[in-house]
């Protein structure tokens, strides 16, 4: 087989496996790179390093003796002639072999190389297109190129172990990734100990006999690796380290095999407006930098953000560097997310469907996140003013709205529950006759108590406690919502 080396090593890597486990083998490994270190010379060396890991003596791996040089503004190496002279030469190397040509890496230079070798006796050219699992064969008709579909299932290579192809995406020269081996746990037992500690990871971990004294973000990722587990993907590895003297230390939460790509995952539990926490904008395209070193159209990243709630604009950012999230408010989804984000087409296994079963009852009981606690009572930057005897919470609720994109909010003090909401555009007396429409049948509306602007009010609402449920059904339908404009 001959390989055009380049960043995007997936489709190399595929087709390398899939033609030696399951097309009768291969005896020989030509990788074709050019005279770039970074993007073909380097890639090409970590790929024969894998394949020498995988398949040992099975496979002699070769590589151009004089790669072309760079004459004048030029890179010989990239052009079709010089791909095509080497490729015919490997072919007299083994004329007795039918020699597969895997023309999916390079540039397009490189890729009309390969297509002068159509012609070439015993000869079978390849191509995966980028970012899509569809493998095709090439051939040279009188009417022209044609191409035929080749069935190359993507789960060929699930079996590789996730820090052989960690090491092989992205290793620079003189450092090595580390990494921990992710391990199985009580997911249905320790989703139930979060919701009976509101998420106190420590608790959660300890109620469950599992060692705690780690920080709450390191329990957390330990917990979704080990989720991508339950869910049946053989390799996982979690808390990848690539320590650079050149630059910042670079970590990778959660890396899994599956599906015939590698899904990186990025966790952290930091709430909305945390001084510590890293703008989310910055963020996104440090996690894109990553996938794109990591696999590029061989890689899927998810971000999961349990304590920040992503708005459209955020949410279009991450789709443009081709990135996944999973936010506050997908977190009551979050076996189902994570199962459609690891591409898996059965069933949650019986676990994760019952601890989903969990997390589907506390919706129903009325709760809008998991996994975190919003902090919103307590301002996690400095207040307005210094503490006083009356404390005022109109500014922290207010704040709250706007995390959730409403202008209401419900709220209970001791025995009683109180609705305060901004009123719009919409006149007093409009507000009060739909607040009462709303929530008729279910709660009683007390006296408005507007505010000296009258732009905001508050209102106590009476409710007996058999309605309690029907009045938290009634509020779903606005979560998220405006009410009153």
């Amino acid at each position: 087989m001959v390989v055009l080396a380049s960043e995007q090593l997936w489709p190399s890597i595929q087709g390398l496996v899939f033609w030696h486990e399951h097309r009768g083998g291969l005896q020989h490994l030509f990788i074709y790179h050019t005279a770039d270190a970074e993007r073909s010379a380097g890639p090409a060396k970590r790929l024969a390093r894998l394949c020498r890991a995988l398949y040992g003596r099975e496979i002699k791996v070769h590589l151009p003796e004089r790669p072309e040089g760079v004459q004048g503004s030029v890179d010989e190496s990239i052009c079709p002639q010089a791909v095509r002279r080497q490729i015919h030469a490997w072919r007299q190397r083994v004329p007795d072999h039918t020699l597969v040509i895997n023309a999916t890496g390079g540039l397009k230079l490189m890729f009309a190389g390969v297509l002068d070798c159509l012609d070439l006796p015993e000869t079978q050219v390849v191509y995966r297109e980028l970012g899509q699992q569809g493998w095709y064969r090439l051939e040279r008709t009188h009417a022209g190129l044609h191409v035929e579909p080749l069935e190359v299932p993507p789960h060929v290579t699930d079996h590789i172990p996730v820090n052989l192809l960690v090491q092989c995406q992205w290793e620079p020269e003189g450092v090595e990734w580390t990494y921990r081996e992710a391990k199985p746990l009580p997911i249905l037992e320790l989703v139930k100990a979060g919701v009976a500690t509101h998420w106190d990871w420590n608790e959660t971990f300890a109620r469950c006999g599992l060692h705690s004294d780690k920080q709450q973000g390191f329990l957390f990722e330990e917990f979704v690796a080990a989720t991508l587990l339950a869910l049946g993907i053989r390799q996982v590895g979690r808390n990848y380290v690539l320590a650079q003297a050149s630059s910042d230390r670079l970590e990778v939460d959660v890396v899994a095999n599956f599906g015939g790509r590698l899904l990186l995952v990025d966790c952290k539990l930091r709430q909305e407006g945390d001084p510590r926490a890293e703008p989310v904008t910055s963020q996104t395209r440090q996690a894109a930098e990553v996938r794109r070193r990591m696999g590029g159209a061989g890689a899927a990243m998810l971000l999961v953000r349990p304590g920040v709630s992503w708005n459209e604009e955020l949410h279009r950012l991450a789709q443009i560097h081709g990135l996944a999230v999973l936010s506050r408010e997908d977190t009551l989804d979050f076996f189902r997310r994570i199962r459609e984000f690891c591409g898996v087409k059965t069933a949650l296994p019986a676990e994760l469907a019952a601890a989903q079963g969990v997390l589907d009852s506390e919706r129903a009981a009325g709760a809008l996140e998991a996994f975190g606690r919003t902090r919103w009572l307590l301002p996690v930057v400095e207040p307005p003013e210094p503490l006083h005897v009356i404390l005022g919470v109109s500014g922290a609720i207010n704040s709250l709205m706007d995390q959730l994109g409403q202008d209401w909010v419900v709220y209970r003090v001791l025995d009683g529950l109180y609705l305060q909401g901004r009123l719009g555009s919409t006149s007093e007396k409009r507000c009060q006759a739909k607040l009462r429409n709303i929530l008729a049948d279910c709660a009683k509306v007390g006296n408005f108590y507007w505010s000296k602007a009258g732009n905001s009010f508050c209102v106590r609402l009476s409710v007996k406690p058999e309605l309690e449920a029907a009045l938290k059904d009634r509020l779903k339908a606005y979560v998220g919502r405006l009410m009153f404009s």
